[in-house]
């Protein structure tokens, strides 16, 4: 070890990050921190942090994994020094520092960006290097730990730090450092430490220029206050600056600029990289002293703000005069009007679709297939709209589309609408619905227009709403309140039309009730099924597909009302007819088999229970597989039901399958794998078998633990656990909360 600190030979040693997860016993980290130190002088020794837990130290998938490029880099840069290094710390050392901010010991992060600094000027041996970032995204705190960094494992090079915010913070920056460095004289500070720092005597060093964000204060050419006219120059010296503005960024550093923050690569994503909104997001972010992050929550949080920050005038250097993005983007949709009517009523008719995944087949018919085909290429042609590859859908940037929206006004918006409801209703009907992929492709189109469009009660809007199975939609999407509310207005328009027997009509009622099971209000829903089920069953056949649906939902319907008898009278009408004329491992069959033995249950005929359960557990198997989730949710069930009958014998092969499959596919601390466990052990312990009972509970009352939620499921377990140990006849300790 003396050997080591005599001749100044440098140790980098690398450290985990992270703790251990996902390994019973391990929670955090295998090593303590700084465990790889050998106790060397802080100069002599430096420990980087790998963002790793301890398996995945010094193991990367690829050269591409971001893991090897930080331990790599640091190799580098290490070997690439040489493994000794002069100690300024163990010899005289002749270095200054002016370093004003304190280190910010609470720095994480932008490990790579460090890296590449060090690189830049200490590998590829660049003179001068830019950190470029919009206001309030760390690139002064960068800055600065570089700076640090520098100051412990390069002792040779003194570090200075100047405030280029201004005019007079540069020449006070300046004032400092001729007192630091102790440089006799009485001219101007700025040219005493110049001059000092251009010399050979100088020694290395490095100087930071903090936001250099006013262009003109630092490239007056013929003003002695430019700040540029003071910057020193040295083969021996670095500098780094931090700016705003790409033109200082580029100026100062040419093409050694660094975009850091992830935030600016997130805004940059945001506006579909382009380059009018990139720039005017810029000027305003920094105009108002904004984060982009703010900036970002602005642009998202709605459609007004994002027309207000579109509208925002800034100062265009190139052109000499204020800009705004959708003054730019209206002189475009102008000129498109004027070129082709075609293509401008296309780009008005998606104004009211949704921007994404729009297919070309709910577009306008026009004239002729040429005509659309050039709307289309010129809309193309001005980037308006883009083609997936190899397809014929299409997609409109959020900003364009919400330009647009602004450009046409509330009065045109409306027309529109209702121009774009009269096609639709035309184009769509209810049969191609029942294509899943059409229907997947159309509706976010006609929902977004439905909703739009709630005071337009036209009879396409209406006609448009029955055909495309709004209401249904509205359901899928989880909005069941709105649903209700369309399905209730067709209602009442087709009864006043049609007579109560009307298959549409019929249809919208089932639909409802079932909106109205989905939203728990049971007693509305079946007071429309004794409404619709007489119908049904006077007009149409025993095997219709929709009266078999309606009768089935009713039931489930009645169940739901804890109206049992009724339920199971109404399943098995529905089983005893359908034996007859299906097959038994029939779809629609089994469901209303599987919904009868939940009737039985609930009638406490456990057995009848069981045995209906059975049959469809053996006919699902062949459709289902053993181990697919609805199968497994059927085999609990079942054995719930064995359990609850006093058969845990049974019940145990049935919890032991599905707990063993979802062992294998889920979490541990997952729901739907504690259920079945603390079920499995209930039935060990109903059997006798405690000593396995116990081994489930310990396990799965140290996982509730441990999530802290199921309180009332958690105080069943540790009192089941309690009765285990009591019939098993040893003693119990309560687990700790």
């Amino acid at each position: 070890m003396n050997k080591v600190v005599e001749k100044g030979i440098m140790v980098h040693s690398f450290q985990e990050a992270r703790g251990m997860s996902g390994v019973k016993g391990l929670g955090g980290k295998v090593v303590d921190d700084f465990s790889s130190k050998v106790g060397l002088p802080e100069v002599l020794e430096v420990v980087e942090t790998i963002d790793a837990d301890h398996r995945q130290m010094a193991r990367c998938s690829s050269r591409t994994d971001q893991q090897y490029d930080s331990i790599s880099g640091v190799v580098r840069l290490f070997l690439s020094g040489g493994l000794k290094r002069s100690v300024p710390q163990i010899v005289p050392s002749n270095s200054f520092y002016h370093i004003p901010h304190l280190r910010n010991e609470l720095f994480a992060g932008r490990n790579k960006v460090l890296i590449e600094l060090e690189s830049l000027f200490f590998v590829k041996k660049c003179r001068k290097l830019a950190i470029l970032g919009l206001g309030g995204v760390g690139k002064t705190q960068v800055a600065l730990e570089f700076a640090y960094r520098v100051r412990d494992s390069r002792p040779d090079y003194s570090v200075f730090w100047v405030l280029a915010q201004s005019q007079a913070t540069f020449e006070q920056s300046y004032a400092e450092l001729a007192k630091v460095l102790q440089i006799p004289g009485e001219e101007d500070p700025k040219m005493l430490v110049k001059r000092h720092l251009d010399s050979a005597k100088a020694g290395k060093w490095l100087m930071i220029i903090d936001n250099a964000d006013d262009h003109e204060a630092l490239f007056r050419s013929n003003d002695p206050a430019g700040m540029v006219r003071y910057l020193p120059q040295s083969d021996h010296g670095l500098i780094l600056f931090t700016t705003r503005l790409r033109e200082v960024a580029v100026d100062v550093a040419t093409n050694n600029v660094m975009v850091t923050e992830e935030s600016v690569k997130e805004l940059v994503k945001e506006l579909t990289y382009l380059p009018l909104a990139i720039v005017q997001a810029a000027s305003y972010i920094n105009k108002n002293m904004m984060s982009v992050e703010k900036y970002i929550g602005l642009l998202r949080e709605n459609e007004q703000n994002a027309i207000n920050l579109l509208g925002r005038d800034f100062y265009d250097d190139t052109l000499g005069f204020p800009r705004a993005v959708s003054r730019t983007w209206t002189v475009s949709f102008e000129r498109i009007r004027q070129q082709s009517a075609v293509a401008a009523s296309i780009l008005s008719y998606i104004a009211c679709l949704d921007p994404k995944a729009i297919p070309q087949s709910l577009l306008p018919t026009q004239k002729s297939e040429v005509n659309l085909e050039e709307a289309i290429g010129v809309l193309l042609g001005y980037a308006f709209l883009t083609r997936r590859e190899n397809s014929t859908m299409f997609d409109m940037h959020r900003l364009v589309h919400i330009a647009i929206r602004a450009w046409l006004q509330d009065d045109s918006l409306k027309q529109m609408r209702a121009d774009a409801i009269t096609h639709l209703s035309s184009v769509l009907s209810y049969e191609d619905l029942l294509d899943n992929e059409l229907w997947a492709e159309y509706m976010p189109h006609a929902l977004r227009l439905l909703q739009e469009s709630r005071n337009c009660q036209t009879k396409e809007r209406y006609e448009l709403s029955c055909n495309v199975g709004a209401p249904s939609a509205y359901i899928r999407n989880g909005q069941t309140k709105d649903a209700i509310k369309m399905f209730e207005h067709i209602i009442d328009i087709r009864r006043k039309r049609s007579d109560e027997d009307n298959y549409i009509l019929l249809v919208a009622e089932l639909e409802l009730a079932m909106a109205y099971c989905e939203a728990k209000q049971v007693e509305e829903a079946i007071g429309i099924f004794d409404h619709i089920i007489p119908i049904v069953k006077r007009t149409l056949a025993k095997d219709d597909p929709f009266g078999i649906v309606a009768q089935s939902s009713c039931a489930r319907a009645y169940l739901a009302a804890n109206r049992v008898r009724e339920a199971i009278a109404l399943y098995e009408y529905i089983r005893g007819y359908l034996t007859e004329i299906v097959a038994e491992d029939n779809d629609i069959l089994l469901t209303a088999e599987y919904g009868l033995s939940e009737a039985y249950a609930c009638n406490k005929q456990l057995r009848e229970a069981i045995e209906m359960l059975e049959h469809v557990r053996t006919c699902r198997k062949k459709a289902w597989g053993e181990d697919g989730e609805d199968m497994l949710r059927l085999e609990y069930y079942l054995g719930s039901l064995y359990g609850v009958n006093g058969q845990p014998k049974e019940a145990i092969p049935i919890f032991q399958h599905v707990v063993a499959v979802h062992k294998r596919t889920l979490p541990e601390e997952h729901r739907h794998r504690l259920e079945p466990e603390r079920a499995l052990a209930m039935a060990y312990y109903e059997y006798g078998k405690f000593e396995d009972a116990i081994e489930i509970l310990d396990r799965v009352i140290a996982i509730l633990l441990t999530t802290g939620r199921d309180e009332d499921v958690l105080a069943a377990a540790k009192e089941m656990l309690r009765m285990a140990h009591e019939r098993r006849g040893g003693l119990f300790t309560s687990p700790v909360c």
